[in-house]
């Protein structure tokens, strides 16, 4: 009982919008911003955040709870996302950036979330497909209103 009120915490919406801000929109900053240095930098933050969270999951866990929390389907898709940012930046590395043992606190998180049925049908079937659709975004072409506010330096979480 303790832990479903611990799901419905309203806290919970508010540390989904900081990590919506600090996640999803410097996600975007790094495939997006015009030079290597401005991209490393958003890289940088991006594993800061990553960090952020993670140090928040539980040991065998989710975010501060034994259970999935609206928090860790907020932020799941992003870590699932690292491939793209590996594919389109390869000179970046999330274990220089994170370190080893962060890392693999990561990956053993991202592998418990991908055993939810909630995930699993979400899962990217394709991934040479999904490389393709990130491909507009890492090239600074994407004409959608997320390419429009980081070409125009805004953030992708005030569209």
């Amino acid at each position: 009982e303790k832990e479903k009120d611990l799901i419905t915490d309203s806290t919970f919406l508010t540390d989904v919008q900081e990590f919506n801000k600090d996640i999803c929109s410097v996600f975007y900053s790094v495939l997006m911003k015009p030079t290597p240095d401005e991209q490393k930098k958003a890289f940088d933050l991006f594993c800061l955040n990553v960090g952020n969270f993670i140090a928040n999951v539980k040991d065998e866990g989710f975010y501060k709870s034994a259970v999935p929390t609206i928090v860790d389907f907020a932020v799941i898709p992003w870590l699932l996302r690292f491939s793209i940012i590996e594919y389109y930046r390869p000179t970046f590395s999330f274990e220089q950036c994170l370190g080893e043992d962060r890392l693999g606190k990561i990956n053993a998180y991202i592998e418990r979330m991908k055993q939810l049925p909630a995930i699993q049908k979400t899962l990217c079937k394709n991934e040479e497909k999904l490389m393709e659709v990130y491909e507009r975004y890492a090239s600074g072409k994407a004409t959608s209103q997320v390419g429009k506010a980081v070409r125009n330096g805004l953030n992708v979480h005030d569209v």
